[in-house]
């Protein structure tokens, strides 16, 4: 089995902020308001352009987790805090793969999300590119050294049987 190992990078985007910015948020609240009275139309209108405000007095952003409320600020935005890129692949990410990843220099987080698709953090002083470079490099020369063995251990089971 002689395969082409590939993987493709792309920069993470924070889902949080990239829903919140979307045009979708408008639509949100303005779709699908039943008909109501006309003091019930301007208590609605307020609480649409209350909303809307971008830098309101008090308008905090945060999350709902199971260990409480996290405010979303400079502090504790990991896409702030992390250089995080995705990667995709055309290979398994088995143990010894996500090992060598762990291991790369540069490399400070490994999400796993698929068996084809992880997550990186490329440390401050590190150039991305080469962080790439130095996975691609070691995941290949990996793979390819256990495709050798596979056949070695293929050929001698073949052998022993004859």
């Amino acid at each position: 089995m002689n395969k082409k190992y590939k993987m493709a990078w792309t920069k993470a985007q924070n889902p949080y902020k990239a829903i919140k910015n979307s045009p979708i948020e408008d639509e949100l609240y303005e779709e699908d308001i039943p008909p109501q009275d006309d003091e019930f139309d301007e208590v609605l209108a307020e609480e649409i352009e209350h909303h809307k405000q971008k830098d309101g007095v008090g308008q905090v952003d945060a999350l709902f987790t199971p260990l409480g409320i996290i405010v979303l600020d400079e502090y504790t935005d990991t896409y702030r805090l992390f250089n995080f890129w995705i990667a995709h692949t055309n290979f398994d990410l088995t143990k010894g793969v996500r090992k060598i990843i762990e291991d790369t220099p540069g490399v400070e987080i490994l999400h796993v999300f698929t068996r084809y698709r992880f997550r990186i953090a490329v440390a401050r002083y590190w150039k991305p590119s080469e962080v790439f470079v130095a996975i691609q490099k070691n995941v290949v020369k990996y793979l390819n050294q256990r495709e050798r063995m596979l056949k070695i251990r293929k050929a001698a089971q073949n052998e022993s049987t004859e």
